[in-house]
């Protein structure tokens, strides 16, 4: 048997054991079972074996040697945003742990409603960095439409594409919009 000295490779940016064990979840609070959240994604997503969940000092949820289960099953049937401590919403931020893997996890929950279903078939975004922002609805003349319930003005130069904002590139990064002065 012959060994041979290498250079380690360096973390993976995309590994939360490797990195600083936060990851941002997007999800939609409303329609998302505690349930859910705990078997497609702390679990099958993120290889959790027995999970304790928590926000902030409240526990929601914890499995394994010694865990009371009959006491947290009756959050597995409520939505995210109905549990216990508040809920879980948009910027809350979950504890995750498993002591039987000897993992720990912060999630940082962003709640959303639309999913590409092509590329978000599982009707969650799971990652290390923040989300991008929901791209605003076009109308037939390419122009972005406020949601419903957002303030919109009827005045043309509020319009993102009237305000002077222009594609600009600069040396050594990629395009970038800015507003013209």
């Amino acid at each position: 048997l012959l060994l041979q000295p290498i250079t380690l490779n360096p973390p993976s940016a995309s590994c939360f054991v490797c990195n600083k064990n936060q990851m941002h979840l997007s999800i939609d609070t409303n329609t998302t079972s505690f349930e859910d959240l705990i078997n497609k994604v702390v679990k099958k997503r993120l290889g959790f074996n027995e999970p304790s969940i928590g926000v902030g000092d409240s526990v929601m949820w914890e499995e394994g040697e010694g865990a009371d289960t009959d006491d947290f099953m009756v959050n597995l049937p409520k939505m995210l945003h109905a549990l216990p401590a508040g809920g879980v919403g948009d910027g809350v931020t979950l504890s995750l742990e498993d002591f039987s893997q000897d993992m720990e996890l912060e999630v940082l929950v962003h709640h959303r409603e639309d999913f590409d279903e092509e590329k978000e078939p599982e009707g969650f975004r799971l990652g290390t960095s923040l989300p991008a922002p929901p791209k605003p609805k076009e109308d037939e003349e390419g122009q972005g439409v406020a949601e419903e319930g957002a303030a919109s003005s009827s005045s043309s130069s509020s319009s993102p594409s009237k305000r002077g904002l222009e594609e600009v590139e600069e040396e050594g990064e990629p395009s970038a919009k800015r507003t013209k002065n």
